[in-house]
């Protein structure tokens, strides 16, 4: 059961860690299209620029991983806290203590989990940009 979990955490964090792969692949539409006739449009002047908004340092796919570490990290430290309260009230029942202690443990993987998946975005992104 406690497998069960651990897996489904990580399957759930890799797989929003990597939902943003289509926009990634809509910018090579952008460029293909900026080559042409429409060069002279508004969006191909934007293209140009000399960073990618989409996958540059500071595109959509930077502050779209920036926000959901954010979010799940809030998340994981009231779970940690919630736990740490449930193993002060568990009064001695080692069912309730075993519970807080996985709480806090499985928090901890969570984010250990949500700071590597922000390495490998950045490294994703510096990627892209070179």
């Amino acid at each position: 059961m406690k497998f069960r979990r651990i897996i489904a955490s990580i399957a759930l964090l890799l797989g929003l860690t990597f939902v943003a792969a289509p926009v990634v692949a809509h910018a090579a539409v952008l460029d293909d299209a900026c080559k042409g006739a429409a060069s002279g449009s508004a969006v191909c002047k934007d293209k140009n620029q000399t960073t990618n908004p989409v996958t540059g340092a500071n595109g959509i796919l930077v502050k779209a991983g920036r926000i959901v570490a954010i979010i799940t990290a809030i998340i994981a430290v009231f779970v940690i806290m919630a736990g740490g309260v449930m193993y002060i009230t568990a009064g001695g029942d080692s069912g309730k203590i075993t519970t807080a202690k996985n709480m806090i443990i499985y928090a901890l993987v969570g984010l250990i989990i949500i700071s590597v998946s922000g390495a490998i975005i950045t490294l994703i992104v510096n990627a892209i940009a070179t």
